[in-house]
């Protein structure tokens, strides 16, 4: 289905009243784009950035290493807190 609408202060409302059979609809909106402004892209925030933020403080970088490293490491990790009688 295809309706005309109007943007006005961040609300979308159809120009005719709508019956939906759910409260919620996913749209697309199609904006012409000589009604756009200037606006600055943004890009997804990467897994790792995220993490990162949501650690803050704790969070810290880490030399880059392989899956045969981290498990070298773990292991002397587990024999020193084991074997360590």
């Amino acid at each position: 289905m295809q309706i005309k609408a109007i943007y006005e202060d961040g609300i979308i409302r159809p120009n005719v009243p709508l019956k939906l059979k759910k409260r919620r609809v996913d749209v697309t909106v199609i904006i012409p784009d000589d009604s756009l402004g200037e606006y600055k892209a943004v890009e997804p925030e990467s897994l790792g950035d995220r993490i990162s933020r949501i650690l803050g403080k704790y969070s810290k970088s880490r030399p880059a290493s392989t899956p045969a490293q981290d498990k070298t490491v773990w292991h002397e990790h587990l024999e020193r807190k084991y074997n360590s009688k």
